[in-house]
């Protein structure tokens, strides 16, 4: 850390006569990169690059660039949680909960890593996976916005309505402005037969932007 420091004060002296030639986070790191060969901390900098790619959507790019990150530190559980969050992206799912098992391993007390690997394991379908990691994550954060979701989705998969709802309640109470946990609350309330519920958070997440949801408020709500 404090060669990492150093290193960031010389830079500040030049990082405006060399605005010109940085670009983007691409360019700067690249820059980094290539004049200090060798140096350890450059697992974050080819981390780094890797997220700038993804942002360009160069995703093969930045899988090279998190191996590089990770053969030059495999012990940055960061490194393979980005790079777990990428082959989900690339609908790579058992790769990514390869990825967040190792990070796991690196960061046991990490609520998000289990409810990423939580939300990785369900798509897979794994869902019995699924529920046990966003339980641990619920377990070492209360306020686990993404796991009370997918753990209310889980809960009505196995018939626990009224757990369902009450891990619904619990996602909006934390963040009244997702309107994904509105959806798919209002899903659970359509599957039950609850239309005047179903169709309150339709609206609800429809006045939030949420272009599926306005679809089924006009299916069925408005038929």
């Amino acid at each position: 850390y404090a060669l990492l420091l150093l290193y960031s004060l010389v830079f500040i002296g030049l990082t405006i006569q060399r605005n010109t030639i940085w670009k983007d986070n691409i360019s700067f790191m690249t820059d980094i990169i290539k004049k200090n060969p060798g140096v350890p901390y450059l697992s974050r900098a080819y981390g780094t690059r890797a997220n700038a790619l993804i942002n360009n959507n160069q995703l093969d790019k930045a899988l090279v660039d998190y191996k590089r990150a990770i053969d030059i530190n495999p012990l940055e559980a960061l490194t393979y949680l980005n790079r777990s969050l990428l082959y989900m992206k690339m609908n790579n799912y058992l790769d990514a909960i390869n990825d967040l098992d190792t990070a796991i391993n690196l960061q046991p007390n990490s609520a998000v890593m289990y409810a990423k690997r939580g939300i990785a394991k369900y798509t897979a379908h794994d869902s019995h996976g699924a529920l046990q990691d966003v339980n641990q994550a619920i377990k070492l954060n209360h306020n686990m916005i993404d796991a009370y979701n997918l753990r209310a989705i889980l809960r009505f998969s196995f018939g626990d309505y009224q757990g369902a709802k009450s891990d619904f309640d619990r996602a909006i109470k934390l963040n009244s402005s997702d309107s994904e946990i509105y959806k798919n609350r209002g899903i659970m309330f359509m599957k039950r037969q609850n239309k005047e519920a179903a169709c309150q958070d339709f609206i609800s997440a429809s006045h939030l932007s949420n272009v599926s949801a306005a679809k089924m408020l006009e299916q069925y709500c408005n038929s």
